[in-house]
């Protein structure tokens, strides 16, 4: 009986503890997907007639579409860089955007089409300071976003994108 009383406590006290907000659907992406993806954006950026001289990868999760759109096989392009930016604290909170590294723009100054990009643009916090950053730096460029996936409520719609999605996309690298 003792048992039978502590389990119907244990699963009352676990129900009350559960949160009431839905469950985010999980979407499993993989390294497959994620190359096809990039072969996609490549097709929209040349029926868009963009030939970008240069390629800027949000770490982290733009370092893989970056290597894959600037292979031999799509841009065949070499001129990438990074931009170190954090909008999450450790505790995956969102927190006010950090550029992590720097990104010295005066070097930069010789490229007229560039192409920033990502893994997901979620809320668009972080694609919108990065794209101001680099308006107000590099005044002469066409700057244009490219990433694979796109959430509709972002305020930032990329100018090239694969999908749209509400669910939590977990890519090869967050595995």
């Amino acid at each position: 009986m003792k048992n039978k009383a502590f389990l119907s406590f244990a699963l009352a006290s676990a129900a009350t503890c559960m949160s009431t907000e839905p469950e985010v659907q999980k979407t499993y992406i993989s390294d497959e997907t994620v190359w096809t993806m990039c072969q996609n954006i490549y097709e929209q950026l040349q029926q868009d007639n963009f030939c970008p001289d240069l390629l800027i990868g949000v770490a982290r999760g733009g370092l893989v579409p970056l290597a894959y759109l600037a292979s031999e096989k799509l841009l065949n392009n070499r001129n990438t860089r990074t931009i170190n930016v954090q909008s999450y604290s450790d505790e995956k909170k969102r927190s006010a955007i950090q550029f992590t590294a720097p990104f010295p723009t005066q070097d930069l100054q010789r490229f007229k089409s560039i192409l920033v990009i990502d893994d997901l643009v979620d809320t668009g916090i972080t694609m919108h300071e990065i794209v101001q950053l680099l308006k107000q730096e590099l005044p002469e460029a066409t700057i244009k976003v490219a990433t694979l996936y796109y959430k509709p409520h972002s305020r930032v719609k990329p100018d090239y994108f694969v999908a749209e999605t509400g669910d939590w996309i977990v890519f090869p690298w967050e595995k």
